[in-house]
């Protein structure tokens, strides 16, 4: 029993005598820095200058991680990145109602199939390729536009979905697709003598209500009496 006391004495010396000699070095050390005040000094450098290094490296990892985000995202419509490509699409035609609000004429948006003839070795075999997936393509009017030397012709309106992706599945960089507002009249024939039509464009109306429009503001909707 004496002999564990007198162990338990001896580290509990020891813990003490460790402390104070700990608290002796930290006296020392703070005695060393109040008489080196140029060493207190540098290290504060040392220190802010640390701080400085980290934060300038977080933001320009920031930086570079937008900048990444920005240059890898696809395009989305076209096959071909030609920049003879036509990138300005017209403002959408107003929509056109009767007086209890039946629509006689609105737009859908559509793909407008186009080409760089001038890319073409062999049109042939590109025309008997999208005959195949547009049907009631006019095929004479297509080798005649694709036989030329234009940079852009367009060869077909209003593509469905399943034809456009058809067309992307080709994989010919001088084909270029586009979307386009396609103007369309869900009455049909019952009021096209008053509702008229517009030009393949949609720029222009061509009779009746369509013509009408123009005068008043073909961007804003209308309503017949």
């Amino acid at each position: 029993m004496s002999h564990r006391n007198n162990l338990y004495a001896v580290r509990a010396g020891g813990d003490l005598a460790t402390a104070l000699y700990q608290r002796g070095q930290s006296i020392e050390n703070l005695a060393f820095a109040q008489q080196n005040p140029q060493t207190l000094k540098t290290n504060r450098r040392l220190l802010l200058a640390q701080y400085l290094f980290v934060l300038a490296f977080a933001v320009l990892g920031v930086r570079l991680g937008g900048l990444t985000l920005e240059t890898t995202t696809p395009p989305l419509v076209q096959v071909s990145q030609s920049p003879q490509f036509p990138q300005t699409l017209q403002a959408p035609r107003a929509i056109i109602k009767d007086r209890n609000d039946v629509i006689l004429a609105t737009q859908i948006s559509m793909t407008i199939l186009g080409a760089d003839a001038a890319a073409f070795d062999n049109p042939h075999d590109v025309v008997e390729q999208l005959k195949q997936i547009v049907p009631d393509l006019n095929t004479s009017r297509a080798l005649r536009l694709l036989s030329g030397e234009s940079r852009y012709v367009i060869l077909q309106r209003g593509l469905t979905p399943h034809q456009h992706q058809a067309v992307l599945h080709l994989g010919n960089p001088a084909l270029q697709l586009r979307p386009s507002p396609h103007r369309v009249y869900p009455t049909g024939a019952t009021a096209a003598h008053i509702t008229g039509f517009a030009d393949a464009d949609m720029q222009h109306g061509l009779s009746g209500l369509e013509q009408t429009l123009d005068k008043i503001e073909p961007t804003s909707s209308f309503t017949t009496t």
